[in-house]
């Protein structure tokens, strides 16, 4: 029990760890990228776009597997681990097949992406060694963790400035695109700080996570004005699922000290929806897009 402990919190770290400081770079990069910059990239075609959402998804699903084999034993969580990542470079191959990244305006991005595909190379290295570890001893070791952390942070942070370099602007969504970018990443920014508060126990975790589903209603109601024609009650719905799970978590943590597995898994499994419907947002736009008579790469 007691390794488990450990490894929980370690795992904990890992994932607020990553999601937080992808969530500050972001912001750093968006205050330092003036809005005339970003409104003439146009550095993602649709079917780029649609590539690189695969390869984030990607990323999603392998860290969540890794985290959940250390965590319940279930060899099918390793399996899928290793199924998932055999397949990632297929997912780099097709973005790298509809996006010129030897374009001289791509410069910063050919950096961000090696960078990526470096560190994914890297979370596939330090998980082996941490299942290794696990199956020999039942625990992993700090230094086993933080390796993995740090691997998942980089390709985090890689993955999200790529985004903002694809941004239409630096300061306030513009258009139907940046709008559903900018309540998506609010959930992030919601879900990462849920997974810090029984972690860590601070309670500034607990306000963000909440302000952040506050941030995200708003922005919907700016999208109704903005778009009437247009919906985002799918992904309201995804919202409250993860907000009601996440207040489960926040209660039983303040009660009890720690999260049971059940409550732990329902918001995994909200999770797991958000990570759905961004996918199925990705889809959508590139289908109103050809719909629309707009050239798809």
């Amino acid at each position: 029990m007691k390794h488990i402990t450990i490894l929980m919190i370690l795992i904990g770290l890992s994932l607020v760890t990553a999601f937080v400081t992808a969530a500050e770079e972001t912001e750093e990069m968006m205050e330092v990228i003036s809005i005339d910059e970003m409104s003439t990239t146009n550095l993602f075609s649709p079917d780029a776009r649609e590539a690189f959402a695969d390869v984030i998804q990607k990323i999603l699903m392998i860290t969540e597997e890794a985290f959940g084999y250390l965590l319940s034993g279930n060899a099918g969580e390793k399996q899928a681990f290793l199924d998932e990542f055999a397949t990632l470079e297929d997912d780099y191959a097709t973005f790298r097949d509809v996006i010129d990244l030897n374009a001289t305006e791509y410069a910063e991005m050919t950096i961000l992406f090696n960078e990526l595909n470096n560190a994914t190379d890297d979370m596939e290295t330090t998980a082996q060694i941490m299942f290794a570890s696990y199956e020999e001893n039942q625990a992993v070791t700090l230094e086993e963790a933080m390796a993995f952390e740090d691997a998942v942070d980089t390709a985090t942070s890689a993955a999200h400035q790529i985004w903002i370099l694809n941004t239409e602007s630096g300061t306030e969504p513009s258009n139907l695109e940046a709008y559903k970018d900018r309540l998506m990443s609010s959930l992030f920014r919601a879900i990462e700080e849920s997974y810090a508060y029984p972690i860590l126990g601070d309670t500034i975790e607990k306000e963000e996570a909440l302000d952040n589903f506050a941030r995200f209603d708003e922005l919907a109601i700016e999208f109704t004005e903005q778009f009437p024609e247009e919906s985002c009650e799918d992904l309201k719905i995804v919202k409250n699922d993860l907000m009601t799970a996440a207040e489960a978590m926040f209660a039983a943590y303040e009660t009890d000290g720690a999260v049971s597995p059940d409550i732990f898994g329902t918001f995994e499994a909200f999770v797991e929806e958000f990570n759905d419907a961004y996918r199925a947002i990705e889809l959508q736009e590139d289908a109103e897009k050809e719909v629309a008579g707009e050239e798809v790469a």
